[in-house]
């Protein structure tokens, strides 16, 4: 489904507000340019002043540090340069010329006090000029000087190329001027005066003239067309086009009593173009000019407003734009809280701030109205409302992200359960929490645990309440020693009363034996679990001797003497009751439920006797827990390495050589030394453990087969019931058999008379096709057990293993020798070979043999031996041939 997008831009008072203030803020920006116009219109003389005022400042700092960079070379000069001593003279001359081109002169020159003059250009003359002999007579006097703009003598042109200024200091030798050092600098150098100087602001250009009015440089041409510059004319000569003749000598009378630092202005009637004038005090007769036009003035001023007022704009949208997002933003946040605060309300969220001593702050209505919080209060304590006994406050530290389970008590009486959790940092003391209340969850999960660790029938712990138990004495038992024992106890015959009599009736029962039981558990201290229909245990948590468990076993057998009465039935019933004491408890060694329950079954099953009680003893209980650990170590036995199979060979008498061999299972413990397999497979069937030591025997059968493919000799190993019965162990059989490459009847399985007795037709599926597939099947122990001769006409079977019951004492008895002769015929007439087992004497063999069974399986032929030796007993045996 698609949603429709809604643009919705919420309209309140604070937007309205922040329009108004916007509004006024734009009306304010408009007022400041106008403003800055009118400042710059209404100053344009003050501008034109001050601007010439810093020019000029700037351009007498520049003549002057070039006078002072000519005086530093006058210092290094003499008058013996220009004397007749050459050699002097030529090394003058030589750093005199690296000096000029260091300072910007286009040459150095030297006088004497009678003016012959020498030049770093090497020519040599005499100050006949009379400006040049005026600022030469000046310069010996001991005073600095700037000449106006002079023809070059050197090049002797009118060229602009060829006129110069001339700086000129004095030469001093100690305290008497000996004669005078100039330096000449090209117009075309001299724009260097003006570097540094922006006039933009006034939109002018500035002009330096010497006192002839000559222009010596200038910046900035004006954009009048009809004004044209070049250098070393009269700056009125080119103002013609914009002063007038008679303007011109107004001007040029006005200049005539300008004095240092004073400003002269003057305003052309055409074009209104602005003049300004100011002496430069570091020159002789040096002249700022500084013209300018309305046209140009305006325009620049109406750049730098226009500039302005952009600038101001593009504030000003950044700052709506910024207040906008900050309104929206802030607009959001409210509704966002708002609906949180809903939200909390409506889920039963209770926000606070908790300390680490359990006090609360900042608590909502709801909160103090749920835990019956006085009204107007601004904090409580939780461990008023909680178990004099708790440990969850105070703590040393609250982080965040912990929670609490907290039940209150109330003051009605009623009991509320909170979950907490901690959602902040800490904050003055404080942690920014929530609370819960999880009161209903609370009473459901009572009623839960209630119906997972009850037994429904006799309102009792059950099986699962005793396995909690018992898992708890184990971690005490870690901290602390004492004795404890369990007694349990089996009411008999329960099944025949729900038979007869009914369900109902056995459950008033067993509700009656369980108040009994339940008078003797309170009146010897002790616990009462039912672990199911009508087994039930007794757990004395403490207890000083056995004679104690003797009395508190008769007091409950005796208890069953009364009979019971259930509607109008009455019933005898007894119980059998096994005590299991546990001295574990006292080594600080914990017992697992699983243990625990296995101990019951065994004293249960001690328990019946004719006195229907049994007390487990230390000889007993040592029994058993060799048998536990025993079968602990078989579960490992295979990671170990401690299984290995022996073989026992298979003796055919008509050819006279070994036949096949069985493998025998042996288990080589590192801790119980060597254990038979009598005692250590029932352990394993009970366990379950027979499936993973049958698929071992299994593998190293087959893998010992594929080593004995080129003797013609067959390997046999056994499979339990257990394994036969599982869906899948044709398949995985199959598996493995191909898996070694092994060919047709080289391996066989043996099984017992059992493995028939069990689901017989699938038995025999399995069985046919294995043996369709190249694997043998014989029948062990035949004979014994639950011996039927009618399921041998259609089990697919290859041999009968004669048991060696039937064997020993051969010699003495003909029935033994009848039943061995029957089955060996009777093998014969159905395809099967017979083999007897057990041969221990020559004369044994010799009536086996008698009997017509033709193979033989037993000590006298040899005993089980590791794989190695019998391949080397099948080698010498067969090799006799």
């Amino acid at each position: 489904m698609r949603r429709r997008r809604r643009f919705y831009f919420p309209i309140t008072r604070t937007l309205v507000l922040l329009i108004i203030m916007l509004v006024l803020m734009a009306c304010a920006s408009w007022m400041l340019v106008e403003h800055i116009k009118y400042l710059f219109a209404s100053h344009n003389d003050l501008q034109n002043r001050t601007v010439l005022t810093l020019a000029a400042n700037i351009v007498d700092g520049h003549i002057n540090a070039t006078l002072a960079h000519l005086q530093g070379l006058a210092y290094l000069s003499s008058v013996s340069a220009a004397g007749k001593d050459g050699a002097i003279r030529d090394e003058w001359l030589d750093r005199m010329r690296i000096e000029a081109k260091k300072i910007g002169f286009r040459r150095i020159s030297i006088s004497d006090f009678e003016g012959n003059t020498i030049s770093t250009t090497g020519r040599q003359f005499n100050i006949s000029n009379i400006a040049e002999q005026e600022q030469f007579q000046k310069t010996i006097y001991g005073f600095s000087s700037v000449s106006g703009v002079v023809t070059d003598r050197i090049t002797d042109t009118s060229d602009t190329q060829g006129e110069v200024i001339i700086f000129q200091v004095p030469v001093f030798k100690g305290a008497v001027v000996t004669g005078a050092l100039s330096g000449a600098i090209g117009l075309e150098d001299a724009s260097s005066f003006l570097a540094g100087i922006d006039t933009n602001y006034s939109g002018n250009s500035l002009f330096i003239i010497d006192g002839s009015n000559r222009i010596i440089t200038y910046s900035k041409i004006l954009t009048d067309r009809n004004i044209h510059y070049r250098h070393s004319i009269s700056f009125f000569d080119y103002m013609s086009n914009i002063i007038a003749p008679e303007e011109q000598g107004y001007i040029l009378k006005n200049l005539g009593g300008l004095q240092a630092k004073n400003i002269y202005m003057y305003v052309t009637k055409k074009d209104q173009h602005y003049f300004s004038f100011t002496p430069l005090s570091g020159s002789s007769g040096w002249k700022l000019v500084e013209v300018s036009s309305e046209e140009g003035i305006i325009s620049t001023q109406r750049n730098i407003i226009y500039r302005t007022g952009l600038l101001i704009l593009a504030v000003t949208l950044s700052i709506i734009v910024s207040l906008l997002c900050l309104y929206i933003i802030s607009w959001k946040y409210y509704k966002i809280r708002a609906l949180n605060r809903t939200t909390l309300e409506k889920s039963g969220f209770h926000l606070f701030m908790l300390s680490p001593e359990g006090i609360a702050e900042d608590f909502d209505e709801g909160f103090a109205k749920l835990l019956g919080i006085p009204e107007h209060s601004f904090s409580f304590d939780f461990r008023e409302l909680m178990d004099k006994d708790q440990t969850i406050f105070p703590q040393n530290s609250i982080r965040m992200g912990q929670s609490f389970r907290l039940p209150l008590h109330m003051a009605d009486g009623r009991t509320i359960y909170l979950l907490i959790q901690v959602i902040g940092n800490e904050e003055g003391g404080f942690y920014q929490s929530f609370a819960v209340d999880v009161t209903k969850d609370e009473l459901i999960q009572e009623h839960i645990r209630m119906i997972a660790y009850t037994d429904l029938i006799t309102m009792l712990p059950n099986r699962e309440s005793f396995s909690l138990k018992v898992e708890e004495l184990g971690r005490r038992c870690l901290r602390e020693s004492f004795n404890s024992a369990y007694l349990f106890i089996n009411i008999n015959d329960t099944h025949k009363i729900l038979e007869i009599f009914g369900d109902r009736v056995a459950r008033n029962m067993l509700l009656e034996a369980a108040n009994r039981l339940s008078s003797v558990a309170k009146e010897c201290g002790g616990l009462l679990y039912n672990l199911g229909n009508d087994n039930f245990v007794i757990l004395l948590e403490s207890f000083s001797e056995t004679q104690e468990l003797k009395y508190i076993c008769s007091k409950i057998k005796d208890l069953f003497l009364r009979p019971f009465v259930v509607f109008d039935n009455k019933f005898e019933i007894s119980c059998r009751v096994g005590a299991v004491p546990c001295p574990e408890y006292l080594r600080q060694t914990p017992i697992s439920p699983s243990d625990m329950f296995r101990y019951g079954e065994i004293t249960m099953r001690l328990a019946k006797n004719p006195d229907n009680m049994f007390i487990l003893n230390a000889k007993t209980y040592k029994s058993i827990m060799k048998e536990l650990d025993i079968e602990r170590d078989l579960a490992q036995s295979i990671i170990k390495n401690e299984l290995e199979l022996y073989y026992q060979p298979i003796y055919d008498s008509i050819n006279d050589r070994i036949y096949s061999v069985e493998a025998l299972l042996r288990w080589h413990s590192v801790r119980h030394g060597d254990i038979l397999p009598k005692t250590f497979i029932p352990m394993a069937e009970k366990s379950g453990f027979i499936n993973q030591l049958g698929d071992f025997v299994i593998d190293s059968a087959m893998a010992f087969a594929s080593q004995l493919k080129d003797k013609d000799v067959k390997v046999q190993f056994n499979v339990s019931t257990i394994q036969l019965m599982q869906s899948d162990f044709a398949d995985r059989l199959l598996a493995k058999f191909r898996k070694h490459c092994l060919s047709h009847f080289s391996v066989g399985m043996e099984i017992t008379e059992a493995c028939f007795l069990e689901n017989a037709p699938g038995t025999r599926e399995k069985l046919g096709r294995l043996r369709a597939c190249g694997i043998m099947v014989f029948i062990d122990d035949f004979g014994t057990g639950y011996s039927s001769f009618s399921y041998l006409k259609d089990m697919p079977a290859d041999c009968l293993k004669i048991d060696k019951t039937f064997v020993g004492g051969l010699e003495t008895s003909n029935k033994q020798k009848t039943i061995i002769k029957a089955i060996s015929y009777m093998a014969d007439a159905l395809g099967m070979l017979a083999i007897a087992e057990g041969v221990e004497t020559k004369e044994q063999l010799d009536l086996v043999l008698q009997s017509g069974c033709r193979y033989v399986q037993g000590f006298l032929i040899a005993k089980p031996m590791p794989a190695k030796d019998v391949i080397d007993f099948i080698n010498g045996f067969n090799s006799e041939d």
